[in-house]
């Protein structure tokens, strides 16, 4: 989840449970840090964060990783 720099709102990324792309991106990316990734996401899929009561100005499913990197610890 993140919250926009020009706009200020709340928009996600979701990713299914032990997929290729939810793999790659725990591989680098540790409790805490804040991540960049580069690949394919599904901007249809309605995915949504259980317990969040936020609204969400958008959300993407991560169909598809091609690289990450790590920006540190969340400030």
């Amino acid at each position: 989840m993140y919250v926009g720099a020009e706009t200020g709102n709340y928009a996600t990324y979701c990713l299914t449970n032990d997929s290729e792309a939810e793999r790659a991106i725990l591989a680098k990316c540790k409790d805490g840090e804040q991540c960049e990734f580069v690949g394919e996401v599904d901007a249809d899929s309605g995915c949504k964060v259980p317990g969040l009561e936020a609204d969400l100005s958008a959300s993407f499913k991560v169909t598809k990783i091609e690289s990450v990197k790590t920006l540190g610890r969340k400030k």
